[in-house]
């Protein structure tokens, strides 16, 4: 059951990197660190 949770939130994480690079190109490097750590907080 661990390891199925450890496994999703990789790819959850994954799909959060991929949308917080496309964020950066759009707006700048601050914006995309405070995505990032809502984020985190959100796990």
């Amino acid at each position: 059951m661990e390891v199925k949770l450890v496994f999703d939130s990789d790819e959850v994480m994954l799909l959060v990197f991929e949308q917080l690079a496309i964020i950066n190109r759009s707006t700048s490097g601050i914006n995309c660190f405070i995505s990032l750590m809502i984020s985190i907080q959100i796990y």
